[in-house]
Parts: structure tokens; C-alpha cells; sequence
């Protein structure tokens, strides 16, 4: 506390300072002022209270213990359900550790008043107020959790402790800190959200009685509200200022509000290891924003501003598309006819299987089919069925319907006649017109009037109608989530401004005269950009259906007729790219694709091709083919770009307001090329095409996407997936495409898709994966033999998806001889007979009972091997082992075991990852004494050791392609036991090396490398990232000449992970929450494609094997095994476990073998962390030493 004395009275000094502090354990900042008042009264010589009955400290602490013991006896509150521990900011990347950090802001007096009459028109104080915009601006920014329907995130409030009567005068440490849990997501509408926060306080107060305040506890954010110090006098003496210091901030994000009746002010205290410091500005900025509004809000939900300034500004920007640098023209009759008269009239205009015609034969047929049409007597707007075959007839009618002020509906002629009639009857078309008779549809005649006009011969003259830029210009039909088709009308104004728009963009470097494959099927909107630049000047070449889809015909085909531009999708791209691989067929130089999102390998594939410009174009039916448009570019992610000229594309919530930049939303898009609405379906119309009212720049009719996207750093769209695609999985709100994108990313997957089925068990997840062209087959990690699962998977982890072994020049040859010192249980001898099943192996391993393992698997998988079950070192003998039964492969010879080192080196990796934003990691740190307590309880096994040479000589080897060593600090004995004489069969060594500063290995790196380097080997040595500060480096040494042996290479750095579904899953199941990872994944040579060129995903193949969780149950049979099946369930996200399942195998692993400790804890069922890692089925944990129910444990 600091009082500075201002001027004018007494014999007090300007500047002259009062500082009085205090210890926490002794005083908060209220017991501070009570001090500073008597203080005060004591320095002028007054008496201070002495009253008897006053309460003191000591009498509030003694009535708080008595209130906890009888609130102990109470039923205690709910627990929160999934707790977000750390809450996440749009665009914010926290730096190293630093000082924690405070930007401040203030509200203005005519926002604070309006605040005050606010607070006072609800009953509350204006702090609640702030905690309602400080907890709504957090959780509007915030996705963590965002699954999960019981997602909340710890709030720490701060409160003084002297709401009960007589406390308000005791001094001394009664400030505490609530735990308020703050639901996620958070409504936005005022009143709603103000009950929700009074409803959480007030179970945090409930809470604090029957627990104490919090503690120590983590909390994901803080809050506390004061008022300002207005002392102006003290003990006589004038005060410039009083500054008293509020609570620590307990948490990386800390507002602190200082509530006047004049202003507030507002201190965000940040931490910059965790947050960047712009993404806490922007906080700041859209917590002030909500403060501004909120009190107008509670009249009108639609005056609620969650964006400040910087973030609206940066959305005002990104989400407009500019202005044309030209007008469009009105309607798309007058596109054309300006076309035509500006071409050469022996020009090409449509090269089609059926022929090629000129602008002006194009031209006389169009005008045919209008003639005809006036003539039956067609009406403005009336549709007009159209065969859409790949003809240029088509093309002439499709102009011939608009000039007669028609509607264009183009017919799948080759679908059943029942669904041709059904859709033309959807739409009311009476006529449908064929030039020449060409593709008249059988069935139809008997219902719909036929006009054929013929197209060679010169129309009669006839007075066509105006055509206006409203009126509607064509008919096609989406699908909709009921299974029927709808009807999109789009108009003239709309089509002619994507013509415009494509050609400022797309096109803003070409004249007239490309030649542009139309490629998509005419009864698919994507067909409209394609045949819209006719109105451009460039010529159409109709691409037949019969080659479509095979690729090497498709890419001779666009190479015969010179095409410049092809459009695809992307499932349909990559199927001819990988039909025409290694053939030198190329693409046209500009290729669009659009209708499905592009994943990370097409991008890349694309971005890396010579001569070729690639552009993802993106926008539904309703909005006029596309909407927006990104170039694919080499070191780009995926995206769908920004908007095109005079759309704007707005991410907005399930309440149409936009969310901040950064956050996810529903893609929605305005502007002149939505379309007018669903033909005779109102409702529909009306849901999809809205009005935003709650934009900064006023209402606007609005198209509902229902994509989700979130804008990029650079202001680019990010797909996400579909929000109609959203599905409930044991509880959890599910978004496929999610999990898709994760699938799309492993190395060896080329295509990935996954989709939700209903099944007996409800809703289950499948993913479906294309490998890529040299992908190899996988492993199942579950049927290979070891000694606990968890360690299994870390040796499969790290040796057959990092590839640790295939680094530093390594490779492995047709018929390699490989020899594999410290085997273990065999991974890295299936890892080399998975990549090279012709190799021979010599793999050794002294330890009996890992020996078993080693043993059985290169028998279980068919390895080429011959086992021994002793070590290799300098000299022959017996040697003293320390084997560790809880974590094998750092087992060893006694002599240089060191069960302390061990646990260091797994702390620092941990410490490593969490330095690297691993939280996860962070918790397994502090629980890390506790998780290896047993796991380095050592058992001393006797075992021979014999050298290499001699190995050498037994077997006859005349060459060793690849030496591996890894046997925890005895590596260099068994570089000792090599004769000069052998030296020169080793082709390659791969080894961990132990070398550590102030260690009996200190200096062996170097020793080594000189050893390999004398021995003509050039020799790499790194460290990872993760294994600094430790004893541990990665050697790999390959012999001079060994690049020049003329067998094939068939693995090295460059040679995918394995893949297969049971690999997949697994490797899903790493990086996603359980309730993300898919039932069964499934691999797939291609998918299967719709005839538009978009996966087909009712003809994916059912999953042979369905989730291995749901195999046969095996039910509790007592308390104690039902309370661990409750808790598994809750820490694995399963409905339903069996008392034989295995933990790890089910997604367990360490953080979720923490959490089924606590859980049980609560339930009265004490367990052993080391007790989860040593029997893996609840019947084993069940029946551990360690496993205790207590007395008290609640009944089921």
C-alpha cells in the first residue's frame, strides 16, 4: 500500500510517501485499508475501538473451521464434467517463460453509467456484470473442449471474505479465491448468460463451504473486482493517491477491474510463456467491446459487439471481396450477344464429340431455339427442360432458353424416367426443347410438349422479350438432407456477375480464345463457370463421358484439343494423377477444382507441379458456382481462399453475429450472386437464406453454408468440415471431418474420409484411407509379444512410424544382412522384415524372459531370423544383468546400470515436451516419481556374452548390410569385441550412445565416432530435441563406397510409414480424445466416386472388423471391479468396458491411468498408479494388494 502526500496543508511534503506491507499470511488488501484508517486514527492521537465483542481474525477463522465441518456433512456439489484446464486464443503463440505481462484499458464515464443503470435495472452489482463480459469474451474465443457437452473451465474469482455480518471490519488474510466453473459454450444473449454465471457463483460458494476455498489450484482464467481508493485525506494530511496492490493473478489470464462510478478500469495480467501478447490485446479489446454493449443488449440481442475495434477491423477487411474493376453485364443474354458479335463468326465456339461449330453456327442455332420457344408461346420465366448431353446442341439451347426470357433446366437423361419426370414436375416444366431432336429423352413425350427446331437452317425473325437482371436464368438441383433433390433458381444479375468476377480473377491474364474443358456434368452447377465463358470470348470443348474418368485417355484427350483450362474435383483429380503417374501425360496449365475440400497431399501434389497454375475454387449452388478462390502455392497450407470481387464472406455463430478472427464459425456469404431461393419451398428458402441482423454494418440477407471455417492468419478461409455433419458420440458432439483432417496427415495415407454410421450401439465412426502409391503394409502392434503394452507401443511408436533407424544415410538393400544387438522383444527385426522381407537377421537378446518374447515374435510374423539368446560385448563370459521387469529396454549389464540416470533422463523428456507446449506432459512430470516408483524396481539376472568376431566366424558372414546396437552404456564393448579382420563386413552401424557430462560415459560420443571414422565410416551423431540435457545420442555411420552396391534399395529416410486400418486407428488414437478415434479405419485403393466426380460415401464398404472395445463383455462381478469399470469409462470415453479388456489397448496410457486414480479416489476406491501399469484388466486391478475399497464408498 502507497499513500503519497499532495500539497497545501500541514507540514506534510509533497512527494512524501506511506508505504505499509504486509505478508499474505498476515493481511489482504481490505484488512490493509482497516490497518491504514486505524493507523491514521493512532497517529493523531486517537482512541482506537476497544470494545470486547468486536469479531477479530482469530473468532471469523474458528467460525469458518465450524462452518466446514457441518458443511462436510452435507452431500457434496456436483462435480464439473470435462474440465478445460487451458483455454485457447485465435492466432496466440505463447514465447519462452517470461514475466507475466498487463495491458489495461478504461471504460469512459457515459459506458460506466449505463453500466450502473444496468446493474441497478437487474439487481446486481456492476462487478457481476464484468464477469459476465470477461467470461463470455473468453469463452467466444475459446475451442478447447468444444466436443463435449459438460465442458466448463475453472474460473478463479477472487472474493474478500466479509460478506457475513460483523466481518466487514476485521483485518487479517480472509480474501479467498472461488473455483467457478464456467460452462462452455457460454449464450450469448445477456440475461441468459447472467443467470448462468450467478447460477455458477453461487455453486462455487456452495462449493467453498463444503471444500474450503480453493487452493493452490490450477484455474484456466481469474477475476477480481474492487473499487477505487478515493482517500483524499489521512490523519489530517492531504493524499495525492492511494494505490493498494489487488490479488496476485492466479492464472495465465488475470482481469483485474477496478469499478468506479465514473470509469472502470481494466489490468489483463497475462503470461506470455502461454499466451502471445496481440492475442491478449484483442481479448482485452473484445472485453471492452461486450461492456459497451451489454447494457443495450439486454433490450435487443442484436446490440451485443463480441469483436473489438482491431478484431471488427480485420474482419471488415477480410471479408469483402472489392469491387469489379468493370461493371457486369445485366443479365447473361447480353454476355453472350456481345460475345458473338465481337468474335470472329469462324471462330470455334464448341468442340464436341458430335462436332465443332463456329460462333456463328453457334449463334444461328441459339437463335433457332429462341424462336421456337416465342412461337409456342413460352413464358417469361417458365422452365424449360434441357438434355444435357456432352453436345454442342446443348450449349446452343441453353442460350436459345435465356434469349427467350426462359428458364434453363438441364435433364439427366441417362437417371430412370420416374426421377426425370419427378424433378421436371418439381419444377413445373411443361416444355423441353432438343435442337434437331438430339437427346429427347424416351418416356417423356407423353407428358411434355417437344420442340426440336432445327439448328442448320436460319430462324424465322421473332421479337424476343427483355430479359432483366432479376429474372431467373436457370434451374439446377442440390441435394438435400431429406434425400430429395431441391431446385435452386439462380438469376441472371447472379451468373453474370461470376462471369465478371472469374474473369478479374481466375482469368485476369487471359484475352479471348482459351480453350476450356467443360468437364463436370451439366446437370452439376460446376458446369455453369465452364459454359459461361463462351461469354468470354474462349471456346468450350465438351469433354466426352465415356473418358472422364480414365485418366490416361482424359489427359490425351485435353493434349489432343489444346485445352487451357480443366476443372475437376479433387477425388476426381487425384484418380488421374494416379492412373497417369510416371507416364509424362501432363495437365492443362490452369486447373480449378472445387466441390470437395482439398487435403494436404493434393495441395502439395499441385503446388509442386512445373507449368501448371492451380486454383481451389469454393461456393455452393446457392451461391453461384463459387464464391471464393485460392491459388495453390508451394509452402501454403489448404485453404479456400479469400472471397471474389464483390462477395463477402462472413463467419458467423448459431446466433448470425461474427466471432472473433481466428475462431470457428459458419461460413456464411452475401452479396449479388446468391441466388433467389429454392423453387416452391419457402420454408427451406427461408432457413438457409436469412437476414444477419447483428452486423456492425447493419442487416444483410445472408447464405447459411452450414460449412464450418475459421479465417487464417492471413486472412484466407480454412475448410473445417460441415456443420450438418455434426453427430453425438457417447455424449460428445463429433465433427468428421475433424478427424478427417488429422487421418489426411499421416505420412503414408494419399486420401482420407470419415463418416458416422448408426449402428445397435448408436452412432459409431469409420475412416477410410488411400495409401499412398508406395505405401507398405502395416503391423498390428497388438499381436506382438512383450513384456507390458505401454512399452510395446512405445518401441512400435518410435521405431516403425519415426523411423528412428532410418536416418543418417541408413538404408536397407534387396537381401540385406542385418544384425540386431540388444534386440529386446524383436520390434526393430519386424521392422526390418516388414521393409525387407528378403533380409536375414541375427538378432540377440540375453535377457531370458524378453527373450521368450523375441523368440515368439520373429516366429509369430515369419521373420528371417536366427535368435540368440546372449549378448554380444569384448570379451566371452558371464556378465551380471539388471533387468527392470516395468520398463525392459532400459535394462542392462549391472556394471553400468543406473536406475536413478534412467528416471532422469524420462523426467527431462517430459520436461522437454512440456517446454515444447505439451500440458500433458507437465502432468506426468509432477506425478513422475510416483509413475516410475516401480518401474525401476531392478531384478539381477546372470547371462553370457560373447563377441562379434567370433559370432562372425560361427555363421559364415561375408558381409553385414546393417549393425545395430542398443544396449544402455555397453555399447563401446561391443564395438571391442570386433576383430580388425571383420571390420570390413560391416557396411553400416546404427547405436544409441550414452554420453554424459560428469558420468563414467563422459567423452564416449567422440570416442566412437573417431572409432567408425578410423574404420572408414562416415559417421552422422544428433540428438533429438526431446532427449536434450540427457545422456542420449543417436549414431549412424554408413562405409564409404556402400551408396555404390548395385542391389536396390528398398527402404531408407524417404520410404513411407506402414499403413493399414489396425495402424491407422492406433496412430489416430495418439494425437485425438478418445471419443474422436474411429471404430475401425479402412484402407482402400480408391474410393468410390459419384458420377459428378465426388466420393461416393454410401458405396464405402461396412468395416469387416468393428471397434475392438465392443468385443465380447465380461460383466463386474463385485463393488470394487464396478467402480473401476465406471471410472475407465469415464477416463477412455467408452459406453461400456469389459472386466477383461486391456487398458492400454482400449487408448489408456499414463494421463488417463492419473485420471482413473483420482476418479476411484472419489468413489472411495484406493488404487496404486504403479498397481495400473502392472495389471491391465480391471479383473487384475481388482484383485492388486494396493486396491482398497473403502467403508464409505457410495453404493451404485
Amino acid at each position: 500500500m502507497h499513500v503519497r502526500a499532495g500539497p497545501g496543508l500541514g507540514h506534510a511534503r509533497v512527494g512524501q510517501e506511506l508505504v505499509l506491507r504486509a505478508s499474505a499470511l498476515l493481511s489482504d488488501s481490505a484488512g490493509l485499508r482497516l490497518l491504514l484508517g486505524e493507523l491514521a486514527t493512532a497517529y493523531q492521537g486517537g482512541t482506537l475501538d476497544d470494545d470486547p465483542d468486536r469479531l477479530q481474525f482469530l473468532d471469523v477463522s474458528e467460525w469458518l473451521l465450524e462452518q466446514a465441518d457441518e458443511a462436510a456433512a452435507r452431500p457434496a456439489p456436483a462435480a464439473p464434467g470435462t474440465v478445460v484446464e487451458r483455454l485457447s486464443l485465435p492466432f496466440s503463440d505463447g514465447g519462452p517463460a517470461q514475466a507475466p505481462h498487463v495491458f489495461r484499458a478504461e471504460l469512459g464515464r457515459a459506458a460506466t453509467e449505463a453500466l450502473h443503470r444496468r446493474a441497478a435495472i437487474q439487481g446486481v452489482p456492476v462487478r457481476s456484470l464484468a464477469l459476465a463480459a470477461w467470461a463470455l469474451a473468453l469463452a467466444s474465443r475459446n475451442e478447447n473442449g468444444a466436443g463435449a457437452d459438460d465442458a466448463a473451465f475453472p474460473l478463479g474469482l477472487h472474493v474478500d471474505g466479509r460478506s457475513a455480518p460483523g466481518t466487514g471490519t476485521v483485518a487479517g488474510a480472509l480474501d479467498s479465491r472461488l473455483a467457478v466453473s464456467i460452462p462452455l459454450p457460454l449464450p450469448a444473449a445477456p440475461k441468459e448468460l447472467l443467470d448462468v454465471l450467478q447460477r455458477q457463483v453461487s455453486q462455487a460458494v456452495e462449493a467453498a463451504a463444503y471444500a474450503g476455498p480453493a487452493g493452490d489450484e490450477e484455474f484456466a482464467a481469474g477475476f477480481a473486482a474492487s473499487e477505487p481508493d478515493t482517500v483524499r485525506e489521512w490523519a489530517g494530511l492531504p493524499v495525492a493517491s492511494l494505490t493498494v496492490d489487488g490479488p496476485a493473478p492466479v492464472s495465465p489470464l488475470h482481469l483485474s477491474a477496478e469499478i468506479g462510478p465514473e470509469a472502470i478500469r481494466l489490468a489483463l495480467h497475462h503470461d506470455p510463456g502461454h499466451y502471445g501478447g496481440e492475442a491478449v490485446r484483442r481479448l482485452l479489446d473484445g472485453t471492452v467491446a461486450i461492456l459497451h454493449t451489454l447494457p443495450a443488449a439486454f433490450e435487443d440481442d442484436r446490440a451485443l459487439h463480441i469483436c473489438g475495434e482491431q478484431e471488427a477491423a480485420l474482419l471488415a477487411r477480410w471479408s469483402r471481396g472489392g469491387t469489379l474493376t468493370e461493371d457486369a453485364p445485366g443479365t447473361l443474354v447480353e454476355a453472350f450477344d456481345a460475345a458473338f458479335a465481337a468474335a470472329d463468326a469462324t471462330a470455334p465456339a464448341v468442340v464436341s464429340a458430335d462436332g465443332t461449330v463456329s460462333f456463328a453456327e453457334l449463334d444461328r442455332a441459339a437463335s433457332a431455339v429462341a424462336a421456337a420457344l416465342v412461337g409456342a408461346g413460352v413464358a417469361a420465366e417458365e422452365p424449360v427442360a434441357v438434355p444435357a448431353g456432352r453436345s454442342w446442341r446443348t450449349v446452343a439451347a441453353l442460350i436459345g432458353v435465356l434469349r427467350a426470357g426462359a428458364v434453363y433446366v438441364p435433364l439427366d437423361t441417362a437417371a430412370p424416367t420416374a426421377r426425370q419426370v419427378s424433378l421436371l414436375r418439381a419444377v413445373a416444366a411443361r416444355r423441353l426443347v432438343a435442337p434437331d431432336g438430339h437427346g429427347v429423352p424416351d418416356g417423356l413425350a407423353g407428358e411434355f410438349d417437344i420442340l426440336t427446331p432445327p439448328s442448320a437452317e436460319a430462324p424465322a425473325p421473332a421479337a424476343l422479350p427483355k430479359v432483366r437482371p432479376d429474372d431467373a436464368a436457370y434451374i439446377v438441383f442440390t441435394s438435400g438432407s431429406t434425400g430429395a433433390p431441391r431446385p435452386v433458381v439462380v438469376e441472371h444479375r447472379a451468373v453474370a456477375h461470376l462471369l465478371r468476377a472469374l474473369k478479374e480473377t481466375v482469368h485476369a491474364d487471359a484475352g479471348p480464345g482459351l480453350r476450356i474443358a467443360v468437364n463436370a456434368p451439366l446437370t452439376f452447377d460446376a458446369s455453369v463457370k465452364q459454359l459461361i465463358q463462351l461469354a468470354a470470348g474462349h471456346t468450350l470443348c465438351l469433354v466426352p463421358d465415356e473418358i472422364r474418368h480414365h485418366g490416361g485417355e482424359l489427359l490425351a484427350h485435353l493434349a489432343e484439343q489444346r485445352v487451357d483450362v480443366f476443372d475437376c474435383t479433387p477425388s476426381h483429380l487425384r484418380a488421374v494423377l494416379a492412373a497417369t503417374a510416371g507416364t509424362g501425360a501432363a495437365l492443362p496449365a490452369t486447373v480449378l477444382i472445387g466441390g470437395e475440400a482439398v487435403d494436404p497431399s493434393l495441395w502439395d501434389t499441385l503446388a509442386a507441379l512445373d507449368g501448371v497454375r492451380a486454383v481451389n475454387v469454393y461456393g455452393p449452388t446457392e451461391c453461384t458456382v463459387d464464391a471464393t478462390a485460392a491459388e495453390i502455392t508451394e509452402g501454403t497450407r489448404p485453404t479456400i481462399g479469400r472471397p471474389l470481387p464483390g462477395n463477402d464472406v462472413l463467419v458467423l455463430d448459431a446466433d448470425l453475429r461474427p466471432v472473433p478472427p481466428g475462431v470457428a464459425g459458419e461460413l456464411c456469404v452475401a452479396g449479388p450472386q446468391l441466388a433467389r431461393g429454392y423453387l416452391g419451398d419457402p420454408e427451406t428458402t427461408g432457413r438457409r437464406f436469412v437476414t444477419a441482423e447483428a452486423l456492425p454494418d447493419g442487416a444483410r440477407r445472408v447464405y447459411r453454408t452450414g460449412d464450418r471455417v475459421r479465417y487464417l492468419a492471413d486472412g484466407t478461409l480454412a475448410y473445417l468440415g460441415r456443420t450438418d455433419d455434426q453427430v453425438k458420440v457417447r455424449g460428445f458432439r463429433v465433427e468428421p471431418g475433424e478427424i478427417q483432417a488429422v487421418l489426411g496427415t499421416h505420412p503414408g495415407v494419399a486420401q482420407a474420409v470419415v463418416v458416422a454410421r448408426e449402428n445397435a450401439d448408436g452412432t459409431s465412426l469409420t475412416g477410410y484411407a488411400r495409401p499412398v502409391a508406395d505405401a507398405v503394409p502395416g503391423l498390428d502392434p497388438d499381436r506382438v509379444a512383450g513384456v507390458n503394452p505401454h512399452e510395446t507401443r512405445y518401441l512400435y511408436d518410435e521405431i516403425f512410424l519415426q523411423r528412428t533407424y532410418l536416418r543418417g544415410g541408413v538404408t536397407l538393400r534387396e537381401n540385406a544382412v542385418v544384425v540386431d544387438v540388444g534386440a529386446n522383444i524383436g520390434m526393430f527385426s519386424l521392422f526390418v522384415h516388414q521393409l525387407c522381407p528378403s533380409a536375414s537377421l541375427y538378432a540377440f537378446e540375453p535377457l531370458a524372459p524378453v527373450y521368450e518374447h523375441l523368440r515368439t515374435n520373429t516366429g509369430r510374423f515369419g521373420v528371417r531370423a536366427k535368435t540368440f539368446p546372449y549378448g554380444l560385448g569384448a570379451a566371452d563370459g558371464e556378465l551380471s544383468f539388471t533387468y527392470y521387469p516395468g520398463y525392459s529396454m532400459m535394462s542392462g549389464v549391472s556394471a553400468y546400470s543406473d536406475a536413478d540416470s534412467e528416471v532422469e533422463v524420462i523426467k527431462r523428456y517430459l520436461a522437454n515436451e512440456r517446454g515444447q507446449g505439451l500440458e500433458d506432459s507437465g502432468r506426468l512430470l509432477d506425478r513422475a516419481d510416483e509413475l516410475l516408483a516401480d518401474r525401476f524396481r531392478g531384478e539381477e539376472l546372470r547371462a553370457r556374452v560373447r563377441r562379434f568376431s567370433d559370432l562372425a566366424d560361427e555363421e559364415h558372414l561375408t558381409r553385414v548390410d546393417l549393425l545395430k546396437i542398443d544396449v544402455q552404456r555397453a555399447e563401446l564393448d561391443v564395438l571391442r569385441g570386433i576383430d580388425a579382420r571383420h571390420w570390413g563386413l560391416v557396411q553400416q552401424v546404427v547405436m544409441e550412445v550414452h554420453d554424459g557430462t560428469g558420468s563414467a560415459t563422459e567423452g564416449r560420443l567422440g570416442e566412437i565416432v573417431a572409432l567408425l571414422e578410423e574404420r572408414g565410416f562416415t559417421v552422422t551423431a544428433e540428438q533429438d530435441s526431446l532427449l536434450e540435457g540427457t545422456d542420449r545420442h543417436s549414431l549412424y555411420a554408413v562405409r564409404a563406397g556402400y551408396a555404390d552396391d548395385p542391389r536396390p534399395v528398398v527402404a531408407d529416410a524417404r520410404t513411407q510409414a506402414p499403413v493399414d486400418g489396425v495402424v491407422l486407428r492406433d496412430w489416430l488414437a495418439e494425437r485425438l480424445p478418445a471419443h474422436l478415434v474411429p471404430g475401425a479405419v479402412v484402407t482402400l485403393d480408391a474410393f468410390p466416386l459419384t458420377r459428378n466426380g465426388k466420393i461416393d460415401r454410401a458405396a464405402l464398404p461396412e468395416p469387416a472388423e468393428r471397434d475392438r472395445a465392443s468385443a465380447e463383455l465380461v460383466a463386474p462381478r463385485n463393488r470394487t471391479e464396478e467402480v473401476l469399470a465406471e471410472v475407465w469409462q469415464e477416463a477412455l470415453r467408452l459406453d461400456r468396458v469389459s472386466v477383461e479388456d486391456d487398458f492400454f489397448r482400449l487408448g489408456g496410457d499414463s494421463i488417463r491411468a492419473i485420471q482413473v486414480q483420482v476418479a476411484a479416489g472419489s468413489r472411495g476406491l484406493e488404487i496404486q498408479l504403479r498397481d495400473i501399469f502392472s495389471c491391465a484388466t480391471i479383473r487384475e486391478l481388482a484383485e492388486a494388494e494396493g486396491t482398497v475399497l473403502t467403508e464409505n464408498a457410495p453404493a451404485r
